[in-house]
């Protein structure tokens, strides 16, 4: 019947493992992604029974459900989005967007908005448009990015700057505009420039000039 004590019992193990160069941290015969920052530092890991935190300079940086496996990865996609972000092509094929489409974590409406983005700006640029996308999750909650993109391909909004305007009005509670006009769009608003070679001539001739 006495009371609780002051400080609590520390129920993680602790470890202190250098991340590798595929920014990994290896834990009891398993892999765990760590922001690519962090690539030949060490960092300071807490195993428990249902998960794997990793910390660096006092802050959490990664926390993955454990594995109970061997030799298995478990890979975060945003801790690889700088690097892809520069290596475009990688992304496609890579093992980290792999598993979040297996947890979950990248819904069809992101391919279906990725494929849009890449159908107008190319392979590469619609590529690197989608990780800008997905880098709005680090400041902004994901439901709001998601719900973002939904409106955009509703709106026919192509574009990185239009999902990130959605999601921001959102958070201030603004309503969404019932359309956005694309750049491209705008093309049919376009007209032949006036033809000002009468004004050339009176300008050549000196006519009308006061002496």
């Amino acid at each position: 019947l006495r009371g609780l004590p002051d400080e609590g019992f520390e129920l993680a193990e602790p470890s202190s493992p250098r991340v590798d160069t595929k920014s990994r941290v290896r834990v009891r015969n398993n892999f765990y992604s760590v922001p690519a920052s962090l690539v030949g530092r060490k960092v300071a890991v807490r195993i428990l029974p249902g998960a794997v935190e990793a910390s660096w300079q006092g802050h959490v940086v990664a926390r993955h459900d454990r594995l109970h496996l061997k030799n298995a990865e478990s890979l975060m996609l945003d801790h690889y989005l700088d690097v892809l972000f520069d290596k475009p092509g990688a992304f496609p094929g890579s093992l980290p967007l792999h598993q979040a489409r297996s947890r979950g974590d990248f819904p069809a409406a992101y391919d279906e908005y990725w494929a849009k983005l890449k159908g107008r700006l190319g392979e590469r640029k619609g590529t690197r448009g989608m990780i800008e996308v997905l880098l709005l999750h680090r400041e902004l909650p994901r439901d709001v990015v998601v719900a973002a993109v939904i409106k955009a391909l509703d709106m026919g909004a192509i574009n990185p700057a239009s999902v990130e305007m959605l999601a921001r009005r959102a958070m201030d509670g603004e309503p969404a505009q019932a359309s956005l006009i694309e750049v491209g769009d705008l093309a049919r608003y376009a007209r032949a420039l006036p033809d000002l070679s009468g004004y050339d001539a009176l300008l050549s001739c000196g006519c009308g000039v006061a002496s």
